[in-house]
């Protein structure tokens, strides 16, 4: 990874030498690659081949090379400046090395007079010859010994991590990795800790430490990486240029689907069982994780299995029971959920499959799955209000009555278009809409709002949106509601790259809970908020400043490719997504100094808490950022602020900030300030969830199990306290 190839490996598809450091659109530093491929050509014997000249036929003193960009030279060679170089170094053998010795009797002692930092972790041949003996002889062969050096003072305790989480608990308290290292050496040392990746965050990049001494890094990992498995190498590097590497080897995994689980026992009366394979990308899965599943047209599971791979044989297949109350004529669908990527895929079988009662397919050939272009999309739909959008391509977007048919719903479960007075209304079976349904279109470009009384999950099946002029999203002066189209997680640097030159200070993109600020200093500009990755299946709000229409295309990222994707959009719970419309609000805290683990709640005169989010103290290796929170409501309210530490409210603010829907209040540049008088908690009747320890009465002194859910008047720790 640090050593730079020599141009002639055997093998070698491509080597760009990367000689320039340049800004890009999303603000990143990157690395330009030199406009010629390295890779050599070689002839028979093994020699460079070099170009011919066009007239005479003969060889001239240019190798053979591949041209990689499609631009002239002309255009690319003010892109490459020969001062500046990527931290490569060249894959030499080091040779000749200064050296001094002293010998004594028969022994000998080689001092290497060259730095540590280029000779720690080589192996050193030492030849020894022409040595005489005490009477003049000269030894008879050169002798030659082999040394490994590692000369580092500073080392890891491990310097190797396989490590294992969940999708979404990347930031969790007990999610988090503690890196130690010990300084053996007689001297302290300053360290710093070098190529950590962006999605983790360490708790200090550098320091002092002291001569036979220990010190850790505790590490978090990012909530929105993408499911998937990273191998990374983080450096601790000391003063003097000596590198010990850390081996990071990471997987995140995605939560199994519910129909996973179990089957419903009403459909437990008839069984069929089913032997196939599963080819994706017409090659065999063999992953004995992933999992195939058997669904009816209401995407009710009949029925699933795990692929058996016995590794001793090599032999693949599936063993798949299918379970209904009927004795025959349902047609199946089938689908796997795929653990390396956690999305879950649509099997197509060779003929159409229907239940029959004990019938037993595949026992002479295997029934053949074929997947890989098609996809399902899961909305984890919860209580309240959910921004989302369709990202992907489905026969089912163009039909809004067929696409909402695939589930159950309840009475008054709402879908709204944010950017029109479009709505849905769920009554008595049928979806009831403001104006006619029957050419009502969904489309991937917008983002959309579902209010359902119940968790539910909304599947919908279809293909990666491709072509360009789908992945386009027009933007008007104000709020616009857009959808978002790639099939993974992305930074919103990344995501945005193409509206970054259209972008202007005030610019705001947010989804239901986070939201970031466009700011700009000088000629940079980046976004700076809590919303740190746009994703699959989330709906977003983006506030365009300029007078002037714009548009912007997302990026497009094959299934194929590195890039790992999570299909199911199941965020952690905030209160904000109760309500439709938010407020984002960028606050620094005054009045009180915060401690770790304290929370700001946002609440209503009744009581009502509206907005939350954790105070994160400032770090030496952090910059000081404001607190930000998104408030929600539908009409215009006061709002008071309180801070929650240890389940008890300790301040709160005497001033009230007004809601409006879609407002912004403060920026990370110029926050609002919250100030909060400590211990003013007089007149909070309201308890938070989650963070109440004690016991609740009725107001006739009657001690309750847990907090009451009937509206009324109770006691709880000694006040008053009114249930609505």
């Amino acid at each position: 990874a640090t050593k730079s190839p020599g141009g002639d490996e055997y093998g070698l598809l491509t080597y760009l030498g990367f000689d320039r450091q340049e800004r890009q659109k999303n603000n990143d530093i990157e690395m330009v690659p030199y406009l010629f491929s390295k890779k050599l050509y070689m002839d028979d014997n093994r020699d460079v081949r070099y170009e011919l000249d066009p007239e005479t036929k003969k060889p001239t003193t240019t190798p053979v090379r591949d041209y990689v960009f499609v631009d002239t030279i002309d255009v690319v060679l003010p892109h490459v400046d020969d001062t500046q170089a990527a931290p490569v170094v060249p894959n030499e053998n080091v040779r000749n090395l200064k050296f001094s010795f002293i010998g004594k009797d028969n022994q000998l002692l080689v001092e290497i007079d060259e730095t540590a930092a280029k000779l720690n972790h080589r192996n050193i041949y030492v030849t020894v010859r022409d040595v005489e003996d005490r009477n003049g002889n000269t030894m008879a062969s050169p002798q030659t010994a082999c040394f490994y050096v590692t000369n580092s003072s500073l080392e890891w305790v491990v310097n190797r991590l396989d490590y294992t989480m969940k999708y979404g608990t990347g930031e969790d308290e007990d999610q988090e990795l503690s890196l130690p290292f010990y300084n053996n050496g007689a001297t302290a040392h300053t360290y710093t800790i070098e190529n950590c990746p962006r999605w983790l965050t360490l708790s200090k990049y550098g320091d002092v430490i002291a001569p036979q001494n220990m010190d850790y890094v505790d590490a978090k990992v990012n909530k929105d990486l993408n499911i998937g498995t990273y191998n990374e190498i983080i450096y601790l590097t000391d003063e003097n240029g000596i590198t010990e590497p850390f081996y990071l080897n990471l997987t995140i995994e995605g939560e199994q689907p519910d129909w996973a689980s179990s089957v419903d026992r009403n459909l437990l009366q008839n069984s069929m069982n089913i032997i196939g394979q599963v080819y994706l990308y017409d090659e065999l899965d063999t992953d004995a994780r992933d999992i195939v599943g058997a669904f009816d047209d209401k995407n009710v599971c009949h029925g699933f299995a795990n692929i058996s791979h016995d590794v001793q044989t090599g032999e693949t297949a599936l063993y798949l029971t299918v379970f209904d109350n009927q004795t025959s004529g349902r047609e199946l669908n089938f689908r796997l959920w795929q653990y390396s990527t956690g999305r879950e895929l649509v099997l197509t079988p060779k003929d159409s499959i229907k239940f029959a009662k004990d019938a037993m397919l595949g026992t002479d050939t295997p029934v053949r799955f074929d997947g890989g272009e098609a996809f399902v999309q899961n909305f984890s739909l919860k209580e309240g209000w959910n921004w989302v959008s369709f990202n992907l391509n489905s026969p089912q977007l163009k039909d809004v009555n067929k696409l909402l048919n695939s589930i159950s719903w309840n009475d008054n479960d709402v879908l709204t278009d944010m950017t029109s007075d479009t709505l849905l209304i769920y009554k008595s079976g049928r979806w009831l809409g403001s104006g006619s349904t029957e050419n009502m279109a969904i489309s991937p470009k917008k983002a959309y709002a579902i209010k359902v009384k119940e968790a539910c999950t909304f599947p919908i099946g279809g293909t990666i949106v491709k072509e360009a002029s789908d992945r386009t999203v027009e933007l008007k002066q104000g709020w616009n509601a857009i959808g978002y189209t790639p099939i993974t997680n992305l930074t919103v640097e990344t995501a945005l790259s193409d509206y970054y030159d259209q972008a202007e200070t005030g610019d705001v993109i947010k989804s239901h809970t986070e939201f970031a600020y466009f700011i700009k200093a000088g000629n940079v500009g980046r976004w700076r908020g809590n919303l740190q990755y746009m994703k699959p299946g989330e709906g977003y709000m983006m506030l365009r400043k300029s007078a002037k229409d714009a548009s912007f295309t997302y990026p497009f990222y094959d299934p194929n490719s590195n890039f790992r994707e999570d299909w199911s959009t199941s965020p952690s719970r905030n209160v904000a997504q109760l309500s439709l419309n938010t407020m984002s609000v960028s606050a620094a805290v005054e009045g009180i100094t915060p401690q770790e683990g304290d929370k700001v709640v946002a609440y209503t005169a009744d009581g009502e808490v509206v907005g939350e989010a954790v105070i994160m103290p400032a770090t030496e290796s952090q910059e000081d950022e404001p607190l930000y929170m998104s408030i929600g409501g539908e009409k215009h309210a006061a709002v008071r602020f309180a801070i929650a530490r240890e389940g008890k409210i300790v301040a709160s603010t005497p001033k009230a900030m007004t809601f409006s829907a879609n407002a912004v209040v403060g920026s990370p540049d110029e926050p609002t300030v919250l100030n909060f008088e400590e211990g003013a908690t007089t007149g909070l009747n309201f308890v938070l969830d989650g963070y109440e320890e004690g016991t609740w009465y009725t107001t006739s002194g009657i001690m309750l199990a847990k907090k009451p859910t009937r509206p009324g008047i109770y006691v709880f720790n000694g006040r008053k306290v009114v249930i609505k």
